[in-house]
């Protein structure tokens, strides 16, 4: 057979096999288009699955800080010290972490810029605890309370339950001398750092205006003296919680949050 005889046969099918081989790429690279398809289908729902199965608490505490602030890490650094407040919280069930599944969320501010779009940085750190997409209660220090586990437990929960006799943090906001201060405030209609026309406008409206006693001159308070009055009278409202100096319980908090972290933001 000479050479012509022997590509003969090869170059009279070779229009139809590449035909047909371009079929058979062409309809694989659509089946394997396909199974990339459904692959990433696959996994977005997996991981959607999985995101919505992770359970958040709710309430939960939010431990808001900054990688550029040297007061964060400190506050943390003694919350994290060997047997410190966080030790016993984490031995009596609660969970304590970067991520929303945490009892405590500790989180960075740029991550709840839209919760709290106007946060100075000289407020951090902030501790807060929020309710679906709502501050209900939050921390301020230099009010006499400390930032303990006691306190976040009062935030999670809205009870106090810390035990008489505790040590008070010294006063370095200002004061009258009219009320006791207290650093565990409630949010007023949703709003937890509520401006001083605010505050007064709500202490003198329906709800609370019938408490306020004929000898307080609540004008002349102090910011914080308005806030811990709004605290007061507000649980009174909630069914008379028991306030911090007449606490009992002397063992650490449960994290069972339960109906306790009720929040009746309208008083």
């Amino acid at each position: 057979m000479n050479q012509g005889q022997r590509h003969a046969p090869l170059e009279a099918a070779s229009p139809a096999g590449v035909g047909g081989a371009a079929q058979i790429v062409g309809s694989w690279c659509k089946y394997r288009d396909k199974l990339r398809l459904v692959a990433v289908v696959v996994w977005w729902c997996g991981a959607a699955v999985s995101v919505a199965a992770t359970p958040r608490p709710s309430p939960r505490v939010l431990f808001i800080t900054s990688h550029d602030c040297a007061n964060c890490q400190s506050v943390l650094a003694h919350l994290r010290r060997a047997g410190g407040d966080f030790a016993v919280m984490q031995a009596a069930g609660w969970t304590i972490g970067p991520g929303p599944e945490n009892h405590v969320q500790i989180v960075d501010r740029a991550e709840v810029a839209e919760l709290i779009p106007t946060l100075d940085p000289q407020q951090l750190p902030m501790v807060v605890c929020v309710d679906g997409d709502e501050i209900v209660r939050a921390f301020q220090t230099g009010c006499t309370t400390p930032l303990d586990y006691w306190t976040l437990s009062w935030l999670a929960k809205g009870i106090d339950e810390r035990p008489p006799g505790s040590i008070a943090e010294p006063v370095n906001v200002e004061w009258t001398g009219n009320f006791p201060l207290r650093g565990n405030h409630w949010s007023i209609d949703g709003d937890f750092a509520p401006a001083r026309t605010t505050l007064l406008a709500h202490l003198r409206g329906p709800v609370h205006g019938p408490q306020i006693r004929a000898t307080w001159a609540i004008e002349s308070w102090s910011y914080e003296e308005l806030r811990s009055v709004h605290d007061y009278l507000h649980e009174i409202e909630m069914g008379g919680v028991t306030p911090m100096m007449f606490a009992r319980p002397t063992r650490a908090p449960s994290n069972s949050l339960g109906s306790a972290s009720r929040k009746t933001l309208g008083h």
